[in-house]
């Protein structure tokens, strides 16, 4: 295990950066995505432990901003009745898939797993309709957001404080990209149950009813 538990929120950056894949990611009992090092591959470049938001974001004594507060909603009666949050972040990935930008976020797929994936189309935004409430995979987009950055896009990425965090910070280690067309959204997050609690209590319900 590359860190200790309680001090890794399963965002996959480690694994995204590593350069020689030496990092995998495993379950735990519970069900939690924690990296996992091949001692074989590993060349001790510290590249994981350089991008960690638990090791490095420390500095408690940056200046305290007091953030403008708005309550928005989405005007549309049934956008909002499919949605969560008043259906603003359709609005917001809507507009910025119209100036030929791209949407990242959640979705739970066919198998019932929730992922990050690339939307490029306003007909797609439905799949991230709706609260998914289990942790999302979301080493895979890393690299596909990186060429979108690199190609001057326009990128929305929506997810929990500590995947945002991880996105901000993988592209900030590319510093020779201008990351100003990047729009972050997260949502206030108080943890995320596992993908195996979420399939057990689907199996509970099954043979319940």
């Amino acid at each position: 295990m590359v860190f200790e538990k309680e001090k890794c929120c399963g965002c996959m950056l480690c694994k995204a950066v590593c350069p020689t894949k030496a990092i995998t990611i495993r379950e735990d009992e519970e069900g939690f995505q924690y990296p996992e090092i091949d001692e074989q591959k590993c060349i001790h470049c510290g590249k994981c432990k350089k991008v960690c938001c638990f090791n490095n974001h420390n500095d408690t004594n940056q200046e305290k901003i007091e953030p403008q507060v708005f309550a928005v909603k989405n005007k549309n009666d049934e956008i909002r009745k499919k949605a969560t949050s008043g259906g603003f972040f359709i609005s917001l990935a809507s507009n910025v898939i119209k100036k030929g930008g791209v949407v990242y976020g959640a979705i739970l797929n066919e198998g019932l797993d929730v992922e990050h994936i690339r939307v490029t189309e306003e007909k797609d935004l439905e799949k991230f309709y709706g609260s998914k409430y289990v942790q999302s995979t979301i080493d895979k987009i890393y690299p596909q957001l990186l060429e979108d950055i690199t190609n001057n896009k326009m990128v929305l990425f929506s997810g929990t404080p500590c995947q945002v965090d991880a996105i901000q910070t993988f592209l900030a280690q590319k510093n020779q990209f201008d990351i100003s067309n990047l729009i972050t959204c997260d949502f206030v997050c108080h943890g995320v149950p596992t993908d195996k609690i979420f399939k057990e209590n689907i199996k509970f319900l099954e043979k319940k009813y």
